[in-house]
């Protein structure tokens, strides 16, 4: 099932961050979310159709059948669907700002877990660097990879990367 929050807007709550946004399922706007950042549940609504309806519990029975979130070796949760949507929306805003460092940076790391920058030692974004320049800054990164570790760039051509 795709996932989605669209037109985001975070701001200050009384305890902690708040946001409000659109979710979206399978590309179809479900309802509206509001964090109110106070620690309360999340809210969700309206639901407008039956199709709404039924793609939201069938994301709330996914969310269900998630495994505990183990936290050390005496703590886990069981997640819920305001722990999945927080996490989704962290997801989204860290993959805009890799999408922006793509530009002028290659970046590397484990995916989903973290990644380090090397900026380019040209003012050129990459879009406009030869394939014999950016060929040399990918080769250099390459060797100095350690295991799991990839180029994460979406923007490279694909000749330069070889990530297998």
């Amino acid at each position: 099932m795709k996932k989605e929050l669209k037109k985001v807007k975070q701001f200050k709550g009384r305890q902690m961050d708040g946001f409000s946004a659109v979710l979206y399922l399978n590309d179809v706007k479900v309802c509206d979310v509001i964090n109110h950042g106070d620690g309360s549940a999340f809210y969700y609504g309206p639901l407008l159709t039956g199709q709404q309806k039924e793609l939201l519990s069938e994301f709330q029975m996914i969310v269900s059948s998630l495994p505990p979130i183990k936290v050390d070796d005496n703590l886990s949760f069981e997640p819920d669907m305001d722990y999945y949507l927080s996490e989704l929306l962290e997801t989204q805003q860290v993959q805009v700002k890799l999408e922006k460092l793509y530009k002028n940076h290659i970046v590397f790391g484990i995916p989903g877990n973290w990644f380090e920058l090397k900026k380019l030692k040209t003012h050129l974004p990459i879009s406009e660097l030869s394939d014999k320049h950016l060929q040399i800054y990918v080769n250099e990164i390459k060797l100095k990879l350690k295991p799991n570790e990839q180029i994460l760039n979406t923007n490279l051509r694909p000749l330069q990367v070889g990530n297998e």
